[in-house]
């Protein structure tokens, strides 16, 4: 809870009282600043995050084919922000769903679908932006809401819709953080959204806009649920819009989960104190480790991929093989007669590819099954799933 007692002139909001809980407050955030001038530590580190991230961004631009990045990073994504707000599926539990082709709503199932759910949503968001068809607005971010809940716990709690209640967010010490009450919140809403279209000349580094967009949003928490996950997804949102990033290939759910109470505490401080020089700090450096974390699993997959090619173009001069491997790489997982639709083929004459990748090494079966089998293209899987890379040599701290 923000109190009126600890607002300071640093504090970008004010506390008004909620009348359904007296002797609360909720917190009213003001506009977003334009311009945001840093100190010398900050400027440190998001100089080192804007590097790490033209990096990445000069990989995807010169990939052949964007989609083998997209596709397997947005699935950890989707494992790694789901895990922040408690759903404790893995990337092969995500991947065996998804391959089963299931569409039961069996309670175990929830946690699967729920992240699954994360993935359609992050792929409709870029097919959006791509079309520039809804842009980066209130209403795309409706329409992105809308895909995370089917078939989820928050199924029922008004997907696609603006909360028309107020929240509190629950904390491990101290009464709920309350966002602002619905009259404030819209008002809010439609000021981010006047700061997301504001005209050039924009003064704000990218790495500096994201920091505060998602501040901005966490706080104004429009929606009943998930409102977690969206203001995560609206980082990269933010970096394709304003083509910093060609594509999907930074996210920083990883980061934010290696460092869950930090990233609490921090945003909470934003509110109270107006530390925005800690909290930029914080978030560059998550920009900059994932930069770089992501860049090394692109080379680990590029590797692995010309490996795989190799082996295959010694066994057949088809191109089927081939492009079965590359779709291995978005979709890890899959069935003999889900490779047969892929590639236009006979349920037969996949089998024959699929056994000949088998046969290599590039697949093993993962059920054990008799029939209904599913393979998986494990090295892919390892790297996509694997712990986040050493941190770069002469890393600053998360707090600076």
């Amino acid at each position: 809870m923000v109190h009126p007692s600890q607002s300071t002139d640093q504090t970008p909001g004010t506390a008004v009282p909620v009348s359904s809980h007296p002797g609360e407050w909720a917190f009213v955030p003001r506009p977003l600043p334009y311009r945001m001038e840093l100190d010398g530590d900050t400027m440190l580190v998001v100089g080192r995050a804007e590097g790490a991230l033209g990096r990445l961004g000069s990989m995807g631009v010169t990939m052949a084919n964007p989609n083998l990045l997209i596709q397997p990073l947005l699935r950890r994504e989707a494992v790694m922000s789901n895990r922040i707000e408690g759903t404790f599926t893995d990337l092969d539990q995500l991947l065996l769903f998804e391959a089963s082709g299931t569409d039961t709503l069996d309670p175990a199932d929830r946690d699967s679908q729920e992240v699954l759910n994360h993935v359609r949503a992050q792929e409709y968001a870029f097919e959006c932006l791509q079309a520039n068809n809804p842009p980066l607005s209130l209403r795309l971010l409706k329409e992105i809401h809308k895909r995370l809940m089917p078939g989820t716990r928050g199924e029922h709690r008004a997907p696609g819709k603006f909360r028309r209640v107020p929240v509190g967010i629950t904390r491990p010490h101290g009464p709920p953080f309350r966002p602002p009450p619905v009259p404030q919140m819209t008002e809010a809403l439609d000021v981010f959204e006047k700061f997301l279209h504001r005209p050039p000349p924009n003064l704000l580094l990218p790495v500096v806009e994201a920091a505060l967009v998602h501040y901005q949003f966490e706080v104004i928490h429009p929606f009943i649920d998930g409102n977690g996950r969206m203001g995560r997804l609206l980082i990269p949102l933010l970096l394709v819009e304003r083509k910093i990033l060609p594509t999907f290939v930074l996210y920083l759910s990883a980061y934010f989960a290696r460092h869950q109470e930090t990233y609490y505490d921090l945003l909470l401080k934003v509110s109270q104190t107006g530390a925005w020089q800690e909290w930029i700090r914080f978030f560059a450096q998550g920009v900059f480790e994932e930069s770089h974390d992501t860049f090394l699993r692109c080379l680990d997959l590029f590797a692995l991929r010309e490996k795989y090619r190799s082996q295959v173009q010694r066994r057949s001069h088809s191109p089927a093989p081939g492009e079965l491997l590359d779709q291995l790489f978005a979709t890890p997982f899959l069935t003999i007669a889900q490779a047969a639709q892929r590639l236009d083929q006979t349920y037969h004459g996949a089998r024959r590819i699929v056994k000949m990748l088998e046969d290599e090494g590039i697949l093993l079966e993962f059920t054990g099954k008799k029939t209904r089998r599913i393979y998986a293209a494990h090295e892919i899987v390892d790297i996509i799933s694997a712990d986040s890379a050493a941190e770069p040599t002469g890393a600053p701290t998360p707090s600076g």
